[in-house]
């Protein structure tokens, strides 16, 4: 693999990040993952937009423009000779003194990997998976702005060890007031009704790309869309369920614990928002 690590390709038996670097210390950085297909980025620009949304919120200052990262990736993955892929950009805050308010004494450490992907087992959009309720809780706002894609991810750490324990593919981290926000790698989508139903950013979770996307093909097919608070009896009780993020489009869940959703196979509404995100990235990547 051949990894860009602060302006140069570079094999990744070389690509080294300082001991002293902030990112590697504290978490102190951002970062963002992507869907690469037919060698290109799915959505690279509003990663990108992303990226610098969650810099402003860590006043992490990039000394570079978007246009750079958007280059920096398409040679990453070209420099890896890949048409389908993983692409993670991550940048931290640099070398510093030691402490958390340590004087950093260099430029942001920007380092973008791309890990050739050609999706998740079929199996999986064919008969879904299980999700379970995490006992861990998502960040309150007040401590780590959610809206900001974060180096620290010990939170998400955690509920995924949580997920592995009770075999589980992801699980759903419940906010300090005991709303569903969010899993580790995905937003969370319930159909009830005939209403498509997903946690607001209220709760404290990040305003996935996916997500987002999703929220605007459910409104084009004519779905009533609504961000809401949910509660782990509305996703138990729902008709359909589903979680969404850059590499797993959308992933249909078929039971939530030993709860089944419907005949536990991908409800209608699950598919049909499937099938145009999928049309999507198809004519988006084709270009």
């Amino acid at each position: 693999m051949k990894i860009f690590l602060n302006g140069k390709i570079v094999p990744e038996s070389r690509a080294k990040v300082s001991v002293s670097d902030r990112g590697y210390l504290y978490g102190d950085g951002i970062y963002e993952t992507m869907l690469c297909r037919n060698g290109r980025i799915f959505l690279l620009r509003r990663h990108i937009a992303r990226l610098f949304r969650s810099a402003r919120m860590i006043a992490l200052p990039l000394p570079w423009p978007p246009q750079y990262f958007c280059s920096a990736v398409e040679k990453t993955v070209a420099a890896n000779g890949l048409r389908d892929a993983r692409v993670r950009v991550t940048v931290s805050r640099g070398c510093g003194a030691v402490g958390y308010a340590g004087k950093v004494t260099a430029r942001p450490t920007l380092v973008i990997a791309a890990s050739k992907f050609n999706g998740w087992p079929r199996r999986l959009y064919e008969n879904g998976v299980g999700i379970i309720i995490s006992g861990v809780r998502r960040n309150h706002p007040l401590c780590i702005p959610p809206a900001a894609k974060s180096s620290n991810c010990l939170n998400q750490v955690l509920a995924a060890q949580d997920a592995e324990r009770r075999n589980a593919f992801e699980a759903i981290l419940l906010n300090t007031d005991g709303y569903v926000a969010e899993g580790t790698i995905s937003n969370i989508f319930i159909v009830k009704n005939n209403r498509l139903l997903t946690p607001s950013l209220e709760t404290g979770i990040l305003d996935g790309v996916t997500r987002r996307e999703v929220i605007r093909i459910a409104r084009r097919q004519g779905i009533v869309v609504a961000e809401t608070l949910l509660k782990p009896f509305d996703v138990v009780n729902a008709d359909e369920c589903f979680i969404t993020s850059s590499t797993l489009n959308i992933m249909p869940v078929a039971r939530m614990a030993a709860k089944k959703f419907g005949s536990a196979k991908p409800g209608s509404k699950t598919l049909l928002l499937s099938r145009a995100l999928e049309r999507l990235i198809d004519k988006e990547t084709q270009k």
